[in-house]
């Protein structure tokens, strides 16, 4: 009977499972996020033994304890599974037991970033070229890893020095005006590139590469330049902004060159004019490292 009653809620979740992920993927989410949200929700249903439309708020919250105390989760990992959960009863289930639990607040932290002589000392480190050309790549547009993992050659207008950001977080697509000086390194990386790939950035079979692969190369070259601080790959992003309002660039063709989401910002970027576009480029080009 017991047995019988495991394989039943086994079943049963996975059919739960799978219009969680139709749900999501319905919404246009990227597959980083059906995979995070589908991961939170796995391990929540796992460590629940009731049945699925018998979970009540009590259940969410004892499990939310757990995850603080036992797990020390923080504040952005503990939303993430709140977001989690309250998208798949409230949307899927129909279910809102999320209703009276509310985000946790996050603790406001100053970016980290490098400072200009810092990028140079951590480029000149790098020796391999097409390690050096990705991390290259990455300050000068300001790009999040997820954002650099899926650039393919298509999405390279060297004609009108543009890159086409295709999957952007959210699903935003968005247009970067590619510095000429980064423009002609990157056709030189593409021409001696030992493999044929659509992606710009690739493993050895081809594929794109991977986050972690990206991680290990910032890593070991901020090991190298001896450079007194964690560096981390979303740390030459938050660099990127830095140095561009120092150069003072107006903060709302920053959020622009960055993608970020909310809407009253992405409404100023529709009206982003290519004279700008091309005053932006040029003060890019000024970031010379």
């Amino acid at each position: 009977m017991y047995i019988l009653r495991t394989l039943r809620n086994m079943v049963e979740k996975q059919v739960w499972m799978k219009r969680f992920e139709t749900d999501l993927r319905l919404k246009g989410l990227s597959e980083t996020t059906l995979k995070t949200y589908g991961l939170h929700l796995n391990l929540f249903l796992d460590s629940c033994s009731k049945e699925i439309e018998s979970i009540v708020e009590e259940d969410v919250k004892d499990y939310l304890s757990f995850l603080i105390a036992e797990k020390k989760y923080k504040a952005k990992s503990l939303n993430l599974v709140k977001s989690s959960l309250r998208h798949f009863f409230h949307k899927v289930v129909k279910n809102n037991i999320l209703s009276d639990i509310g985000s946790t607040k996050v603790p406001k932290k100053l970016p980290e970033i490098l400072t200009k002589s810092e990028v140079k000392k951590l480029l000149s480190n790098i020796k391999n070229f097409k390690h050096k050309t990705l991390v290259l790549f990455m300050y000068s547009l300001g790009l999040r890893i997820s954002e650099l993992t899926n650039i393919k050659i298509k999405d390279l207008n060297f004609e009108r020095h543009f890159c086409f950001i295709r999957e952007g977080k959210g699903g935003k697509e968005r247009a970067i005006p590619l510095p000429k000086e980064l423009s002609d390194k990157i056709k030189i990386f593409i021409q001696s590139r030992e493999l044929t790939s659509e992606y710009v950035f690739y493993n050895k079979q081809g594929n794109r590469l991977s986050s972690r692969a990206i991680q290990k190369v910032v890593c070991q070259a901020a090991e190298k330049a001896g450079l007194d601080k964690r560096v981390y790959p979303h740390m030459l992003r938050a660099s990127f902004a830095t140095h561009m309002l120092e150069a003072g660039l107006d903060i709302r063709y920053v959020q622009h060159l960055l993608g970020h989401e909310n809407l009253d910002t992405t409404r100023i970027y529709t009206k982003v004019t290519s004279q700008a576009d091309e005053n932006i480029r040029k003060m890019m080009e000024n970031l010379k490292i």
